[in-house]
C-alpha cells in the first residue's frame, strides 16, 4: 500500500482517515464484504493513532459502510446501489448499476395500453373502465436481476406511441420526450414487503423474500398525476436513496 497516501495535519486526523477509508470502500479497493487490515495496520499504514483510528471506523460504523465482528474483526458491508430522484434527467439505475463497476441491462418485460385497476385508478384519478399504459422492465447487474420497475403512464397527453428503446428510458424522460404534459413535482414513498411468486421468479430469490418497495407518482403543474411509478428491488442487495425529487 506504498502508493496509498497516509493522512496529513490540515484538519482533524480521524476525518482524514475517514475520508480515506470511505473512499477506498467505495472505490472497491476493499472489497464488499471483505476483512479490512487490523486497526494496528491501518494505524501504522495512515501514521494516526489507534484511538483516532476507532473514531473514524465508527463514524464508518454509523454510515453504514463497515461492521465489526467481535474476535473477527472489520468488514465492508455489501455495495449499496445509490438512487437518485432529482431535477433533470431523474434517477437512473442502469448509470448507477456502472458506477459500481458491474454491466447493467433493462429488459422490457411488457409494455402496451390496459384497463387501470381500483388502486391505480384512484391514483391515477382515473374513472372505471379508463385505460393507460403500462411498462414492466426487469434490471440486472451483471446478469442477476436486481429490481423490477412497472411505469403506469396517463393516456391523456401521451403523444406518440411508445417504441421499445422508449419503454427503457427512467420515468422523468420517458415523460418529458413522450408526453404534453411535463413533470412538475412528484412524491414517494419506501416500505418492505414480501415477494410474491411471479416477482420471485422474476427476481431469482424464494417467494417471501423481502423486497425493498418504491412507489412514486410524477404530476404535471396543475398537480395532476402523470405517472405511476412501482418498483421493487432485490432486499439483499442493499441500497440508498437520496430524494431531491423533481423541483418546480
Amino acid at each position: 500500500m506504498s502508493d496509498l497516501n497516509p493522512v496529513v495535519r490540515s484538519k482533524p486526523v480521524a476525518d482524514q482517515a475517514l475520508d480515506i477509508l470511505r473512499e477506498r470502500i467505495q472505490s472497491g479497493f476493499y472489497r464488499p464484504d471483505e476483512r479490512m487490515p487490523s486497526e494496528a495496520q491501518l494505524a501504522e499504514e495512515l501514521r494516526i493513532s489507534r484511538s483516532s483510528l476507532r473514531t473514524a471506523l465508527a463514524s464508518l460504523a454509523a454510515e453504514g459502510f463497515i461492521r465489526r465482528r467481535h474476535g473477527d474483526g472489520t468488514y465492508t458491508c455489501p455495495r449499496s446501489f445509490q438512487l437518485t430522484l432529482r431535477s433533470g434527467r431523474g434517477w437512473d439505475i442502469e448509470r448507477q448499476i456502472v458506477k459500481r463497476g458491474q454491466q447493467a441491462s433493462i429488459r422490457v418485460l411488457e409494455m402496451g395500453r390496459r384497463m387501470a385497476e381500483g388502486g391505480e385508478r384512484k391514483l391515477l384519478d382515473l374513472a372505471e373502465g379508463d385505460e393507460l399504459y403500462a411498462i414492466r422492465r426487469l434490471v440486472s447487474a451483471d446478469g442477476a436481476p436486481v429490481g423490477l420497475i412497472e411505469s403506469l403512464i396517463l393516456l391523456d397527453g401521451l403523444s406518440t406511441e411508445l417504441s421499445l428503446a422508449d419503454g427503457e428510458l427512467p420515468p422523468q424522460e420517458l415523460l418529458s420526450r413522450s408526453h404534453s404534459r411535463q413533470p412538475h413535482d412528484g412524491e414517494i414513498r419506501f416500505y418492505a414487503k414480501p415477494a410474491e411468486r411471479k416477482v420471485a421468479q422474476l427476481l431469482g430469490i424464494e417467494a417471501g423474500a423481502p423486497l425493498l418497495a418504491v412507489e412514486g407518482r410524477y404530476f404535471d403543474a396543475t398537480r395532476r398525476p402523470l405517472l405511476l411509478m412501482r418498483e421493487a428491488y432485490r432486499g439483499e442487495q442493499g441500497f440508498e436513496f437520496q430524494a431531491g425529487f423533481l423541483q418546480s
